[in-house]
């Protein structure tokens, strides 16, 4: 649903590559069953806004190249503070999911699935299709409900 909401906030002249970089990045921990944790966590503390737009490139970033780190930071600047929010509590959801058992109901993402919900509609004005989720079942897919292509 975050994802939902990030892509219902942008804009169709944004969709660049740095974008569906940033998009692929963030569905991998929906979607990769054999997905590496580490390697996920190690890529997130290098592309999530919050880092891209308050560090200065330097030899602390081993996976990006100075250029892709000048695309996210341009792409960071063009879809705003608030799409910017998304992508950090986006993330932050996926690393509750790695490091905790969540077999049915989690405080801690539906809280941050509102925030998300809140930011979307106040930037907006509304909400994305939810009646899809509305379908899903939570104890499908670990936690994440049915598999939807949108």
């Amino acid at each position: 649903m975050g994802i939902a909401c990030l892509k219902y906030m942008l804009p169709a002249t944004i969709y660049t590559e740095p974008l569906y970089k940033v998009l692929s990045f963030l569905n991998r921990f929906i979607y990769d069953p054999n997905i590496d944790i580490a390697d996920w966590e190690e890529l997130s503390a290098e592309i999530i806004p919050d880092v891209i737009l308050n560090m200065s490139y330097s030899d602390e970033f081993t996976l990006i190249s100075q250029a892709e780190y000048l695309s996210f930071k341009m792409l960071y600047q063009d879809i705003g503070e608030n799409s910017c929010l998304v992508i950090d509590k986006i993330v932050d959801i996926a690393s509750i999911h790695f490091y905790s058992a969540i077999p049915s109901y989690s405080p801690e993402t539906l809280k941050l699935v509102e925030e998300i919900l809140e930011i979307c509609k106040a930037e907006t004005g509304s909400l994305p299709n939810l009646d899809l989720y509305k379908k899903c079942r939570f104890s499908k897919n670990h936690g994440w409900g049915e598999v939807i292509k949108m």
